[in-house]
């Protein structure tokens, strides 16, 4: 099933009935998994967003940041999902502050996945997922002109 929606193949097709895939697919492996398939599928806009991410937590670490992204691309944010509104785009630094080295940099409109707020200064917080893929660094959220990042969706 994976391999088919990374390849494009199209979630939200049904039968007449309305089943898809997920409904006929009994052996989709463990509970996350299933959870997931059904969040791609057409079904998937009436899980609860809690659900989806505690299955995210429960599949294996390498298969998280494609089951993000595919979510990402379904329309669907995982929590602590943050889209990037400055049109300049955000760097990402190596520590909490904006004179450390810059590792990366997102530009306006992706989507990165963040972590806690620095406690010295909470207009930086961690970034744990960005365009690329996992990410180990810091972005600045906002400043004095306004945000740089808002919760949000690609779509949004």
């Amino acid at each position: 099933c994976v391999l088919l929606l990374m390849a494009g193949a199209d979630p939200s097709l049904a039968t007449a009935t309305g089943d898809t895939a997920v409904d006929f697919a009994p052996r989709a492996g463990t509970a996350a998994t299933k959870i997931l398939l059904r969040a791609l599928s057409s079904s998937g806009s009436r899980l609860e967003p809690s659900v989806i991410d505690d299955a995210i937590e429960e599949v294996t670490v390498d298969l998280q940041p494609l089951a993000k992204r595919l979510l990402m691309q379904a329309g669907l944010c995982p929590k602590n999902y943050y889209k990037v509104v400055r049109s300049l785009g955000v760097p990402v630094h190596a520590s909490p502050s904006v004179d450390s080295q810059t590792i990366d940099y997102e530009m306006d409109g992706e989507v990165l996945e963040l972590g806690e707020y620095c406690p010295h200064d909470p207009s930086f917080r961690r970034v744990l997922y960005g365009r690329h893929g996992p990410l180990t660094g810091w972005v600045r959220v906002k400043d004095e002109n306004g945000d740089w990042v808002v919760p949000g969706r690609p779509d949004q």
